[in-house]
């Protein structure tokens, strides 16, 4: 907890931490779990498409499980969890350079060729 703290956790200032344990049970328990994104079920991006460019790589894997049962009936349990995480992510980036007028101050063609408008001239 960060602020607004309750009165049960009193006025002390800085950080308040709360843990919540459960007992433990007589048999062996566990679960796991998976979740996924690929970017063979994305969509492209309308402006990569526009510019023609490849969709950006996303393949995220996140899995793991958790583990519990007794050591001592009815005395002691013990209890693990596991996470792991793998992310593999492109990001498209484009830029374009000057031309050899626009490093001259002449910007009055096309700012893209064959793509943009001609710039209107100033006067």
């Amino acid at each position: 907890m960060r602020n607004s703290y309750g009165p049960e956790f009193g006025g002390a200032g800085g950080a308040q931490i709360n843990i919540v344990t459960r007992s433990g049970t007589n048999q062996f328990r566990g679960s796991a779990f998976y979740s996924g994104r690929n970017d063979a079920l994305n969509a492209k991006n309308y402006f990569l498409e526009q510019a023609d460019q490849p969709k950006e790589e996303l393949k995220r894997n996140d899995f793991g499980g958790t583990f519990g049962g007794p050591i001592i009936k009815d005395k002691l349990h013990f209890f693990g969890s596991v996470e792991w995480n793998q992310e593999k992510r492109g990001t498209a980036r484009a830029a374009f350079v000057p031309t050899e007028l626009e490093r001259r101050g002449d910007f009055s063609g096309p700012r893209i060729a064959g793509c943009s408008p001609r710039c209107p001239s100033i006067r």
